[in-house]
């Protein structure tokens, strides 16, 4: 028997305990739904790309493409970070974070920018109520001390993604 193999004979209080703590099923699901929700977008995105390319020809502007390169970092964010929280890394936790204001601002404020609040007011505060949600979620106790965080302490990192969000999506539109 080698000596790395647990023993079959050992009762359960002798076995070792576990490394830290177990992921919060919720984690698991929003990990899942950023994953279906990034390959959606990015071969959504794909699609439409090809699709608008194959009709008019390519870009008359580095304008048009402006959507399809929001797409893209949109798709590859939350696909790293359902990556990230399946693994437990502080980085997927933040990336998660990140990509909360990022969806808020792409798809909540930028509609009520360009479109005014009477464009769909339902979608856009079912929108809003989701990605708050999910950020909330992120800030529970027990998701907190599994990827080994102590609460808010950074709120002015919250402050600065959401500020780079808003920088990063309203830049996109001016050019």
């Amino acid at each position: 028997m080698d000596e790395n193999s647990p023993n079959p004979y050992a009762s359960a209080n002798s076995l070792p305990a576990a490394i830290g703590p177990r992921r919060p099923v919720g984690t698991l699901i929003l990990a899942l739904l950023l994953l279906l929700g990034g390959m959606a977008l990015g071969v959504g995105g794909v699609i439409r790309l090809v699709e608008r390319w194959s009709t008019a020809g390519p870009p008359p502007s580095i304008r048009a493409a402006v959507p399809f390169v929001h797409l893209g970092i949109v798709a590859v964010a939350s696909v790293a970070a359902s990556a990230g929280l399946l693994s437990g890394r502080r980085w997927g936790w933040w990336l998660a974070m990140a990509l909360c204001y990022l969806l808020l601002v792409s798809f909540v404020l930028l509609p009520i920018v360009r479109f005014g609040i009477n464009d769909r007011p339902l979608r856009l505060i079912f929108t809003a109520v989701a990605l708050l949600l999910g950020g909330l979620y992120l800030h529970r106790k027990n998701v907190l001390e599994y990827f080994a965080r102590t609460g808010m302490q950074h709120w002015y990192l919250h402050v600065a993604f959401f500020v780079l969000a808003a920088v990063f999506v309203f830049g996109l539109q001016l050019l």
